[in-house]
């Protein structure tokens, strides 16, 4: 897809990994729907970079988990951006849920959030771009939807789930509609890791290092701009961790 021109929402990116997608798809030329929750200025921040590289942007707030918010986000986007042709879901939840730790509502936020959210705005994106004649929606996954991590139930049955949902997604929606996933390894630390157990993840990684969101931004950049012919893919942005 040639991406000047067309518009992208891009979902939790005020922040991290949402936000260096939101920033290289604004360089590659595409005006950007900004979703955000709770991080106002964050989201502010990123419109107003995404400006400077000279691309419409404009910020959009939904709880996603509830279908009416999702709807009412898309028919605000829609109407501004009406060449809206690629969503990408990022915007999760992580943190650990240990099995004797993991009560059910807690079960019910992580699935809502990482799978359900994904579900409703992909939804809601492939009418208007079905109508458009193409598109591209690329989901945020984890490798632990592959290989899970220890102490990471819930988190790791939520991107499992994205990983199906990416594959059933780009069989319903082809040949019009391109549907892949990125699935990142260790980028952004959990906040309680300590300096012993980053140095111990550092060298599980080929790569030497964690991933940046620059990396996994470039991935979805891939996806994007690459190939219509690819579709149902899963991408690991691990520094090849997976391979040990």
């Amino acid at each position: 897809m040639e991406p000047r021109g067309r518009a992208a929402l891009v979902t939790g990116a005020g922040k991290r990994v949402g936000r260096a997608i939101a920033l290289e798809l604004a360089r590659r030329g595409m005006d950007l729907a900004i979703h955000y929750n709770s991080s106002e200025g964050a989201a502010d921040e990123v419109v107003e970079q995404a400006r400077q590289l000279g691309v419409r942007a404009a910020k959009y707030r939904a709880e996603l988990t509830d279908e009416h918010a999702v709807n009412a986000m898309f028919d605000a986007v829609t109407t501004n951006f009406p060449e809206l042709a690629v969503l990408v879901n990022s915007a999760a939840v992580f943190f650990p849920t240990p099995l004797d730790k993991l009560d059910g509502a807690t079960w019910d936020s992580v699935l809502d959030v990482n799978l359900k959210a994904y579900w409703l705005c992909a939804r809601r994106a492939a009418q208007h771009m079905r109508a458009l004649g193409r598109g591209k929606i690329v989901n945020i996954g984890c490798v632990s939807s592959k290989r899970p991590w220890a102490g990471y139930l819930a988190y790791s049955v939520s991107k499992a789930g994205v990983m199906m949902l990416t594959e059933c997604l780009a069989l319903e929606l082809a040949p019009a509609i391109q549907v892949n996933c990125v699935a990142p390894g260790t980028v952004v630390f959990a906040e309680q890791a300590s300096e012993a157990r980053k140095t111990q993840i550092r060298a599980q990684i080929p790569a030497g290092r964690e991933g940046d969101p620059q990396d996994i931004a470039d991935a979805v950049a891939f996806f994007v701009t690459g190939p219509d012919y690819v579709t149902g893919q899963f991408l690991a942005a691990d520094g090849g961790r997976g391979l040990k």
